[in-house]
């Protein structure tokens, strides 16, 4: 199974703990677990039904953040600690690396291991309604939505969050909406977060089974483990 499953299980605690500061770990990780494996074990169409609202839900928030913090960064919203627009100011106030770059390759170890998705488009060609088409049209849109949800939205952070106060203690996505004042807005986002995570943990165990499916129809690892029931999506 994908190693980045239960550290995304057990990364949640970090989101939950906001609003149940006093409740075990292992309480929310065994729900979660419980979760994730119903999501997949009932059947295709669940799974999918439960990853669109999952992905639906993130990548609105994500939008709706793009939009907001772009409002705050040019001064069209108030934002905590600046009595002006902040624009783009802490990506070169103190240089674009204030401690080297040593610090970027550290980062990227992290980066490599948690960034995952784009490796779905092939997994999940062999349950895919006309592949040949759904398939091509997926992948080619991929690059388009990796700039607009991942680098539009690490621009707004970098743009308004100053390098010294960016943490794992909280999401920067809450930390920005809260600074804007928002009411509500870190509770909102702060779920949506949470939904990212199981969101990733579910397309995660999904790829793991079906790659252990593969490997076991091709005898390279114990044959038993490709058995499948009679079960078909409808």
């Amino acid at each position: 199974m994908d190693g980045r499953i239960g550290v995304r299980i057990h990364r949640c605690r970090t989101y939950l703990r906001k609003w149940f500061p006093g409740t075990p770990v292992w309480i929310w990780s065994a729900l979660f677990i419980v979760v994730i494996f119903t999501s997949n074990a009932l059947s295709v169409r669940f799974f999918a039904e439960t990853e669109f609202w999952f992905s639906f839900i993130k990548v609105a928030a994500i939008v709706l953040f793009i939009l907001i913090g772009g409002c705050a960064v040019f001064g069209v919203l108030p934002i905590q600690g600046y009595d002006h627009a902040p624009l783009f100011e802490n990506f070169v106030k103190d240089g674009l690396f204030p401690n080297g770059w040593m610090p970027v390759f550290t980062t990227m170890l992290t980066v490599n291991f948690a960034f995952s998705g784009t490796e779905l488009i092939g997994v999940t060609a062999g349950e895919t309604k006309d592949p040949d088409k759904a398939i091509p049209k997926a992948s080619h849109t991929t690059l388009f939505r990796l700039v607009i949800f991942f680098i539009g939205s690490i621009v707004v952070m970098a743009s308004l969050i100053p390098w010294q106060d960016a943490g794992v203690d909280e999401s920067p996505f809450v930390l920005v909406f809260n600074s804007i004042g928002l009411p509500f807005a870190g509770d909102a986002m702060n779920f949506v977060v949470l939904t990212a995570i199981l969101s990733a943990a579910n397309s995660g165990l999904y790829a793991s089974t079906r790659m252990l499916w593969s490997l076991a129809n091709e005898d390279m690892i114990p044959h038993n483990i490709a058995k499948t029931n009679s079960r078909e999506c409808r």
